[in-house]
């Protein structure tokens, strides 16, 4: 099914996803972090556009292959997350939102073009890039696209926030 996002168009295979997300781990099954539990509980409250956004493409939110922490928010009331979700499709049209930049000669570093970022909903980004081996799952159907995320999500749970 082909879908445009801002920059993006994208062609994803949602029952392929749907299907491999179905019996994927959730997040915390590879972490304990208080950072990974937040993430994982506050999926189920994202903004119902958000939860509709992952539904049509077939992925459930609460399994990212990767989430971090990037800072605390607001008195550690939201926390700045990164992160990716492995889709099964191909990008058609503006594959590559990374920037890469020589720094010194010798190191290179990779940023995202905020220029490209699609926002879902308040506080809440996406860009995509074909390929992407890394952190994926086993039995990932090809080919992949990487759903890199930049979220702004808030602290759910009953715990003391250790980020801030």
């Amino acid at each position: 099914m082909v879908f445009t996002f801002g920059k993006f168009t994208i062609d994803v295979d949602v029952e392929k996803n749907r299907t491999f997300y179905q019996t994927a781990e959730a997040l915390t099954a590879g972490c304990r972090c208080n950072g990974c539990m937040n993430f994982e509980k506050a999926a189920d409250s994202f903004p119902e556009s958000v939860r509709d956004f992952f539904q049509g493409l077939g992925v459930d939110p609460r399994k990212p292959a990767e989430a971090y922490v990037n800072c605390s928010e607001e008195n550690g009331k939201k926390l700045f997350y990164g992160g990716f979700y492995h889709l099964c499709g191909t990008v058609l049209k503006d594959n590559n939102a990374w920037i890469s930049q020589e720094v010194d000669g010798i190191t290179t570093v990779s940023y995202i073009n905020e220029d490209y970022l699609y926002e879902i909903d308040d506080g809440y980004y996406v860009i995509f890039g074909n390929g992407g081996d890394a952190l994926l799952e086993d039995g990932f159907p090809a080919p992949v696209i990487t759903m890199d995320i930049e979220f702004h999500v808030p602290w759910v749970l009953n715990e003391s926030n250790d980020y801030k």
